[in-house]
């Protein structure tokens, strides 16, 4: 299996998303850097905001990152109640695997995408969970 091993973050120069490998150096300090796969330019970035991909793509072809919030119908719905897309979920890096509310992301969700959307994220769009958390 071959996996890709790349990393998202925002820009401190500018607070864009950058996408590339992720370098952490220890100077005068410590700080983390990202290298652009597009442009190879180097960039200084937002420690915080450094996130992994995942493995997972959304069913409209979006890379999934940690940190992403994302509205996937089996974390959502019970017998009583259909999908609702109101309901999010924050994909978190622990324990060496992916998850969403401490349960590990499966190949059946890589394989069964079709409603599993990325909506935003921690950094740009906080207000999704903590909509869901009331």
């Amino acid at each position: 299996m071959n996996r890709i091993i790349k990393f998202r973050a925002k820009r401190k120069d500018n607070h864009q998303w950058v996408y590339g490998s992720h370098q952490h150096v220890i100077r005068k300090g410590k700080c983390d850097l990202i290298i652009d796969w597009v442009t190879n330019n180097v960039y200084e970035v937002h420690s915080e905001t450094l996130g992994m991909l995942s493995e997972f793509i959304d069913s409209e072809g979006k890379e999934v990152y940690e940190g992403d919030i994302i509205s996937h119908p089996k974390y959502f719905e019970t017998p009583e109640m259909s999908y609702n897309p109101q309901q999010f979920g924050l994909i978190e890096f622990k324990d060496f695997a992916f998850r969403i509310y401490d349960d590990i992301l499966s190949d059946d969700d890589k394989e069964n995408n079709d409603y599993f959307f990325v909506t935003g994220n921690i950094h740009d769009n906080p207000e999704l969970i903590i909509l869901n958390k009331k």
